[in-house]
């Protein structure tokens, strides 16, 4: 069954952010993070109702195998050829990185902001990973129903992508500095 170019595209976006927030989550639970406390901490809301948990990674773990079990079973009722090859895709989570979207399988509830989990408060299919800003608490979804991507928190306006390039910035612009002092120095200690 061919997929169109709408359905692939918003595939594609699904599993860059779901990679892409399990790749941040794991990071960051494993503590391999030198701009900690820039970053926000990675959290999953509802867009029903609101609620918000921080799971650890073994929460998220067990969260992920439910919800791909269930929609694995789902799928497979409406196609099981599918269902069979994006099972063997979810036995290496890896190996989402390198789907070919031609065969990617047309997942159910799966749009731009990833697959959802079900929210524990209002048991609907709308807990998406979020993010809480490391100023001011907010939490928001960094990826939009167009799958467009944005890390401004809304509240405050902070955002860690500027931040990170500010601070990279003034380092580079320090470092700089330094070099033309060093040479300066080296200048007046040459002999005319």
């Amino acid at each position: 069954m061919p997929i169109d170019e709408g359905a692939r595209k918003k595939i594609i976006i699904g599993v860059v952010a779901l990679v892409l927030a399990v790749g941040i989550t794991v990071f960051r639970q494993m503590g391999g993070d030198k701009n900690k406390g820039l970053l926000p901490e990675r959290v999953l809301k509802c867009k029903q109702c609101s609620h918000v948990v921080s799971p650890s990674s073994e929460e998220l773990k067990s969260m992920m195998d439910e919800r791909d079990k269930v929609y694995l079973e789902q799928l497979a009722q409406s196609n099981p050829e599918q269902a069979e090859y994006l099972k063997k895709v979810l036995a290496n989570r890896e190996g989402m990185r390198s789907m070919n979207p031609n065969e990617v399988a047309v997942i159910p509830h799966w749009g731009s902001m990833g697959w959802p989990f079900t929210c524990p408060s209002c048991n609907q299919d709308a807990f998406y990973f979020a993010s809480k800003c490391p100023k001011c608490g907010e939490t928001f979804f960094e990826f939009d129903e167009q799958g467009n991507y944005s890390d401004k928190c809304p509240k405050c306006g902070y955002s860690v992508s500027e931040e990170i390039g500010r601070k990279s910035k003034e380092k580079k612009t320090a470092e700089r500095t330094k070099r033309t002092e060093q040479k300066q120095r080296q200048k007046e200690k040459e002999p005319e």
